[in-house]
């Protein structure tokens, strides 16, 4: 690579690329007179463009942190002395240039949700974030931690910083304003700042936050939501059951609205009425239309509790309407504090939606509106599922893993995770904490209280315990669905989702090359599970149509993976070094 490289990526527009090009041959040079010119060249396309608008950011959030009561030491250094510059190489992506040692130091993409941390796995004391130069960080935190004046303690969040120059990257790159609302964070410059963490804001501000009342949880509180994507027979039931009894997840299943709902006698997730009816976000419901549509006699609703509810949301406030999100998340403050009637919130919790629908789409309208979402879901060995599917269903599915990767929407692909149902069986302390990490929750010890009582979706009768941490599931037998010839050629049709979820019953392809065409050829033989479902089937249903089906479904899902068109959800690995 050469200037004259870097300059051709500049004129195809490719800026990005065009930019560490140039920084790669700036720092790998030994010539003076070739690093001025590269960096005039940055400064000049880069930098000078956008100079006066990150000095505008940086001068208005001086002012806006001199009026913040909760800043001590208020020493902001001229933006033409920081000890760096930022350099636009994207719209939310930076290059940080130190000005003593004349280098590019790293990238960096504070406004981006690239770099979210675990920030409450100590709610026992009041908050403390180190160092942070993530301003969407702080936006999460601003809209995820609740007031000290609602919760009825210090509840603030405490900025330590040894240096100033994470603060100083922030405040070039966005505006501090709107996150400086309710005065929720507080600002501890160096070292010497530390010691006053916490602060007795009774003793030093008058504040009593101690004798305020408590404040219930309110709409704008619910602005997190883990959407469940259901993956049959892979441990949902357990998975949502264990998520629910955390204190700070409110969970519901489906069945306890649109479940058993009926809408002209048709069930109401099934009709046409019910996609057109959930993705009109935007309509308003006054009260009235809410008593009126339940009393519709186009419906037979399964509400359970809706008369408490609706008495709860005429005493949120009777005089307002109420958009379906709106609605939906008063859903969820109605059920939380009814299971949790004294429980006072430091973080509002998280919604954990698991709609129970094959149409997972359905509700994703209302999931979109989030501030901050994640699909979740359980993943179980694919030939251990195939078997549990044909036993409990006499049904043939061996793909739906390769399904279920495309039907995420690309927009929410990058927060799509899921854990191992085998990880959470056999190491349940481990896998909980790890899922509560990236749901940004703290962990909860009656997670892994296996009799804790929670709704089962396939009852109406509340309180139905699901044991959970019985290992026996992950010792099914397969030879009676699977022989073992259909075994080896289900691990070579399962390799990238077995390689990519960390399991071991891989095929090892280096000991036996296979091309494309020897893999379709294994596929063309039956599975042992054909002959069986075709003799336990009442229809008019022959093998070879069975098998046609399958091997063209089979061979097309193989050809999409290859091609790179599947988009797997990120793992949630557990830490093997607790185990």
């Amino acid at each position: 690579m050469n200037i004259q490289d870097a300059i051709q990526l500049f004129d195809e527009y490719q800026y990005q690329e065009a930019f560490e090009a140039f920084v790669a041959v700036y720092t790998e040079s030994n010539n003076l007179e070739e690093r001025q010119s590269i960096i005039k060249i940055l400064m000049e396309a880069y930098y000078a463009p956008n100079a006066q608008q990150l000095q505008e950011m940086y001068e208005s959030n001086i002012q806006i942190l001199m009026a913040y009561p909760y800043f001590w030491n208020k020493t902001f250094q001229n933006f033409s002395d920081l000890s760096f510059l930022l350099f636009p190489i994207d719209d939310d992506l930076f290059y940080i240039f130190d000005k003593h040692t004349q280098t590019f130091t790293a990238k960096y993409d504070g406004i981006s949700d690239q770099h979210m941390k675990h920030f409450f796995s100590d709610l026992e004391h009041a908050l403390v974030v180190r160092n942070e130069d993530s301003l969407y960080n702080l936006k999460f935190l601003f809209d995820t931690v609740r007031r000290s004046e609602d919760v009825a303690l210090d509840n603030h969040i405490y900025l330590l910083y040894d240096a100033w120059e994470p603060l100083e990257r922030m405040m070039q790159i966005g505006n501090l304003k709107n996150i400086l609302r309710f005065e929720k964070f507080v600002f501890l410059m160096e070292e010497t700042n530390h010691a006053k963490y916490p602060i007795d804001f009774k003793e030093q501000y008058g504040i009593d936050y101690i004798n305020m009342p408590q404040k219930a949880l309110q709409i704008e509180d619910m602005n997190r939501i883990c959407y469940w994507w259901k993956r049959g027979y892979a441990g949902g039931i357990l998975g949502t059951g264990v998520l629910g009894a955390n204190d700070y997840v409110s969970m519901k299943w489906g069945w306890q609205f649109h479940q058993h709902t009926k809408f002209q006698g048709q069930p109401l997730f099934s009709t046409q009425h019910f996609y057109e009816w959930i993705s009109d976000i935007n309509k308003m419901y006054s009260i009235s239309d809410i008593a009126h549509l339940y009393q519709d006699p186009m419906y037979e609703w399964y509400f359970p509790d809706f008369d408490d509810f609706f008495g709860f949301i005429k005493k949120y406030d009777e005089t307002r309407s109420y958009t379906l999100p709106e609605l939906f998340r008063l859903f969820f403050i109605f059920h939380y504090n009814k299971n949790h009637p004294s429980k006072s919130l430091r973080v509002a919790p998280i919604i954990l939606w698991e709609p129970h629908l094959n149409d997972q789409t359905a509700y994703l309208p209302i999931v979109k509106t989030f501030d901050y979402k994640i699909i979740l879901n359980s993943m179980r060995e694919p030939l251990t599922l195939t078997t549990r599917i044909f036993e409990s269903e006499q049904s043939i599915f061996p793909y739906s893993e390769y399904a279920i990767c495309m039907n995420v929407p690309e927009e929410l692909q990058k927060n799509y995770y899921a854990y191992r149902f085998e990880d959470l069986k056999a190491y349940p302390q481990q896998t909980t904490k790890a899922i509560c990490h990236v749901l940004n929750i703290p962990f909860d010890a009656k997670m892994l209280d296996v009799d804790v009582p929670y709704e089962s979706p396939n009852t109406t009768t509340p309180n139905e315990v699901v044991k959970g941490f019985d290992c026996a599931p992950l010792h099914r037998k397969l030879d009676y669905v699977l022989s073992e010839f259909d075994q080896v050629r289900l691990k070579i049709f399962y390799d990238p989702i077995l390689r990519h979820y960390g399991y071991s019953n891989t095929f090892d392809f280096t000991e036996c090359p296979m091309t494309d065409e020897d893999i379709h050829y294994l596929l063309k033989f039956p599975f042992r599970f054909e002959a069986l479902f075709v003799a336990l089937q009442k229809e008019d249903v022959t093998a070879q149509e069975i098998r046609e089906i399958l091997y063209k479904n089979m061979v097309t899902l193989l050809t999409m993976s290859k091609s790179g068109e599947l988009h797997f959800p990120t793992v949630i690995r557990i830490h093997t070094e607790d185990i």
